[in-house]
């Protein structure tokens, strides 16, 4: 089993190569820097057409993206994005960059949500 990440989108604007740049509140540099992780859930959901998007974390470091070319439904700010197999090592190699906090992690026990401490 492995855990999601929930990010919030804190930035989102239409490049010219067509891709939508996504710019998440949390860093895939600092979290899973050896894998793309796969988005797979946005919220709210929403229906229509399909974009290409570019998600990346909040670095500013030039290979800070947790996925290129996912084609969901447009992302906008404040949304959040839920992103697959983000579990397991994810904080146990976490490391930080700019100060950046490693995220808060979570368990599901007896149908509560409960903080990993």
């Amino acid at each position: 089993m492995a855990g999601y990440l929930v990010a919030e989108v804190k930035a989102a604007d239409d490049h010219p190569s067509g891709h939508r740049i996504v710019v998440l509140d949390t860093s895939a540099w600092n979290l899973m820097f050896w894998a793309p992780r796969p988005a797979v859930a946005q919220i709210p959901f929403r229906e229509g057409p399909m974009f290409v998007h570019d998600l990346a974390g909040c670095t500013c470091y030039e290979t800070d993206y947790f996925c290129l070319n996912e084609k969901m439904a447009r992302i906008e700010v404040g949304d959040r994005v839920i992103l697959n197999a983000s579990g397991a090592y994810t904080s146990s190699v976490a490391r930080s960059l700019h100060g950046l906090p490693i995220p808060k992690e979570f368990v599901i026990r007896d149908n509560r949500l409960c903080l990993v401490e």
